[in-house]
């Protein structure tokens, strides 16, 4: 049995079950709120969200900040409908009140608040136009200040929590002025042009005076514009754009050199220009802090990370072939790519590298992404019938999946406790824990389960003695830069494996380490030939989905489907019929079950017909049609003349006759059974379906393409208010061409031979009735018996 625990949950609140969560400083739990939504949804949040200030509102609830005003964003419940206004007051300490009106409705509303006094207390209380609140909260603004690094913890996995470090500066005696960027950009091909940046047509941009950068079409030459602008301090492609900077400004040139109609961005002392991955402007700033920004091409800003990767960070933003080796210390150009003219590797001189090393040592850039070496954390259940409750007293706990990712140099070492007392596996106390499994890289594998594709990051079994109730005790080791990510826990039971048929001392023999039960387990891999994997697997084996294709026929011998030759050149369709091998079964003997075993096996649609179906159940009391009667245009010894029928009665046969009751028909379209192979494999698949004690004929049907009875209906559909008298040709359901005008119902003046024709003169359009064994009454045949000697196949068409 396994237990799936899609989640990693802090310590629950009081009246809820789930994990036990004990977690030191060093460790980062994922809240019970995000455990929950990342077990439903795979979603990575975005990266590139607004800066968020510091709000403590009503649970969904948040404020971002823009430039010229608040966007503020709340998640209400029950939603608001969509004919009443939500309205947003906002009152502050001292002053009048401010109403906002929501842009939308439902759930989700939507503020716009015109960007207030930095500081000051807020209250806010959200109404709608009934005079309803939903909720109230206070709010503190302090726009001025900056924030503070920050560096957001993972909210879906267990990893050591992140933290910020200021780096040591480099520069000992920086220059009186910031220098401004090398001439040194690495094209594609890895050519290393003299320009501030090249673009992939190999356009460069080289600076040429304080106030002027050169658009070429290559450093051999080639002006295509010139880009003015006051002090320009650097220039960088980006996208389509060229961006310019200035100390105060970010200007946007056209890609061919066009001036910008206006200021893109207005910054404050700023040095360089980068382009991150995902395509945002980045403009870096000289002074105490808040030295990066980040654009979108839109205008909007974003809010830089609160700590970068170690030095050389701006370096790769610029070109992913400047690197900072940290063993040397120093700045590298690593030209990747093998072109004509690809550049090899080398240092950079002290004047390019005094550029990017100036930039590293800014406040901002200083702080560096820290990891602690150790962290721990006790993972166990709450309460009785928890995800760690067997449910069973001395329950031998099986194994333990992991999933995540291991960096290189990391380790995750895991520790496991049992015991048939909740309070014996309290996290504080410290004794009966099992001996520790490390899991590294390497230790990654696939999950040996069938129709399990994924990768496990540690696959461990469980050392700890028999129990109900078992903890977990994960220690986390990461290298400084990188932390282990468990994203996900499972843990089986029971525990199988051939000891369990040794005598209770062998099994028993070294309980802490559990020696004797790994070492047979390498038997049941490997000199078993995987004997285990091999019983995982048999349930594919027996899905016709799943099975190799040599097993199909073994299946359907079972299942009682016929093996065809179309089933072995066609596997998909082999394995579709054994799939609807139990609603054959299921249906075997009946009308349905050999139409559905005709359309499977042989493709085509035939139709099942009942002899009792078509019995007569009526009889003419007192009058016999054929037998003094004659059926002629001419009157006879019995001629019906205007009588009518009507004085006779309609009598329910106590017997019937004509019929019987274990025949039935199948029809089928001509076409189908041209030829004798498939008409002899349509009986045999018959012979197979149907009843023991019944009989058939097989009838080809629709030679001609029309057969009146099989596929067509000769009437029409009569409403409320039809007249069974009326004679209008209008109301016809069929109108013959040649056939006589509609004769009046029986018993109503309805004359054989007088108003219905049964015979037509020569020359005029006819339809003929042949075939055997038309009979009106019970001796008088309508035309004659036809036996056609060619074939009953339609010409192709």
């Amino acid at each position: 049995m396994k237990t799936i625990l899609p989640d990693l949950r802090s310590r629950p609140l009081p009246g809820q079950s789930g994990w036990l969560a004990t977690a030191w400083d060093e460790v980062s739990v994922p809240t019970l709120g995000d455990a929950r939504r990342c077990a439903q949804s795979d979603e990575v949040s975005d990266p590139c969200v607004q800066r968020v200030l510091r709000f403590d509102p009503p649970d969904g609830a948040r404020i971002i900040a823009t430039k010229q005003s608040l966007t503020i964003e709340l998640h209400v419940a029950p939603p608001v409908p969509p004919h009443h206004t939500a309205t947003l007051v906002i009152e502050p300490a001292s002053g009048p009140p401010l109403k906002l009106v929501s842009s939308s409705h439902g759930r989700r509303l939507r503020f716009e608040w015109p960007m207030p006094a930095p500081g000051g207390d807020y209250l806010l209380r959200l109404e709608t136009d009934d005079g309803s609140w939903l909720g109230t909260a206070r709010l503190t603004l302090d726009l001025v200040a900056p924030l503070a690094p920050e560096i957001a913890t993972d909210p879906c996995a267990l990893t050591l929590s992140p933290d910020a470090r200021l780096a040591a500066g480099t520069v000992e005696c920086p220059p009186d002025e910031f220098p401004r960027p090398p001439l040194l950009a690495v094209d594609a091909a890895g050519c290393v042009h003299a320009a501030w940046s090249v673009n992939a047509e190999g356009w460069v941009l080289v600076p040429r005076s304080d106030t002027r950068v050169d658009l070429l079409r290559s450093t051999r030459g080639g002006l295509i514009a010139k880009l003015e602008a006051a002090e320009v301090r650097d220039a960088i492609f980006w996208g389509d754009a060229i961006a310019v900077l200035t100390p105060a400004e970010v200007l946007l040139f056209g890609r061919e050199g066009s001036p910008p109609a206006a200021s893109f961005a207005s910054v404050k002392d700023a040095v360089a220009l980068a382009v991150s991955d995902a395509g945002h402007l980045i403009v870096v700033q000289q002074g105490p802090s808040e030295n990066v920004r980040i654009f979108r091409p839109d205008g909007s800003e974003l809010s830089p990370p609160g700590a970068f990767f170690g030095r050389g960070w701006y370096a790769q933003q610029r070109n992913t072939a400047l690197i900072h080796d940290e063993e040397s210390c120093r700045y590298l150009l690593m030209p990747s790519a093998e072109g004509c003219c690809a550049a090899s590797p080398r240092e950079l001189s002290r004047e390019e590298a005094l550029f990017f090393a100036l930039i590293d040592d800014l406040h901002d850039l200083r702080l560096r992404v820290f990891y602690p070496e150790v962290g721990t954390v006790i993972l166990g259940p709450s309460a009785e019938e928890d995800a760690l409750d067997a449910g069973r007293p001395s329950t031998a706990w099986h194994r333990v999946l992991l999933f995540g990712e291991i960096p290189e140099g990391s380790v995750v070492e895991l520790s496991t406790r049992a015991s048939d007392d909740l309070i014996a596996v309290d996290p504080l106390i410290p004794s009966g824990w099992s001996r520790a499994v490390e899991a590294s890289t390497e230790s990654r594998g696939e999950v040996e389960s069938p129709a399990d594709v994924r990768q496990a990051a540690m696959d461990a079994l469980v050392l700890a003695k028999p129990g109900r109730f078992l903890a977990l005790r994960l220690t986390l080791r990461g290298n400084g830069r990188q932390t282990p990510r468990i994203t996900r826990i499972e843990v089986e039971r029971p525990r199988e494996g051939i000891s369990r048929y040794l005598p209770r001392f062998f099994r028993e023999s070294t309980p802490d380490d559990d020696f004797l039960r790994r070492w047979l387990a390498l038997f049941e891999t490997t000199a078993f030939s995987g004997v285990r994997a091999r019983f995982d697997a048999y349930p594919e084996l027996f899905d016709p989905r799943t099975a190799p294709e040599p097993m199909l026929p073994y299946l359907a011998e079972w299942l009682q489907v016929p093996v065809l030759d179309r089933f072995r050149e066609e596997p998909g369709l082999f394995r579709h019929v054994l799939i609807q091998a139990p609603e054959l079964a299921r249906t075997r003997g009946t009308p349905a079950g050999i139409e559905l075993a005709v359309r499977l096996y042989l493709g085509f649609h035939v139709h099942v017909r009942e002899d009792f179906a078509v019995r007569s159940d009526f009889v003419l009391d007192g009058a016999v049609l054929g037998l003094h009667t004659v059926l002629t245009s001419e009157p006879g010894p019995t001629d019906l003349g205007d009588a009518r029928l009507g004085c006779t009665f309609l009598n329910e046969c106590e017997e019937r006759s004509g019929h019987r009751t274990s025949h039935f028909d199948v029809l089928v379209p001509a076409r189908f059974v041209c030829d004798s192979k498939t008409l002899e494999l349509l009986r045999q698949i018959i012979e197979l379906e149907k009843p023991a004690h019944t009989t058939f004929r097989i009838l080809p049907t629709a030679a001609a393409g029309f057969v009146v009875g099989t596929a067509s209906v000769v009437g029409q559909d009569t409403s409320a208010d039809f007249d069974r008298t009326q004679r209008d040709p209008a109301s016809y359901g069929v109108v013959l061409s040649n056939g006589p005008g509609r004769p009046a119902p029986l018993g109503l003046g309805f004359a054989l031979g007088r108003d219905s024709r049964l015979y037509v003169p020569p020359g005029s359009p006819s339809f003929q009735i042949t075939g055997a064994g038309l009979t009106v009454g019970r001796t008088t045949r309508i035309g004659a018996a036809a036996r056609h000697e060619e074939s009953s196949c339609p010409p192709a068409r």
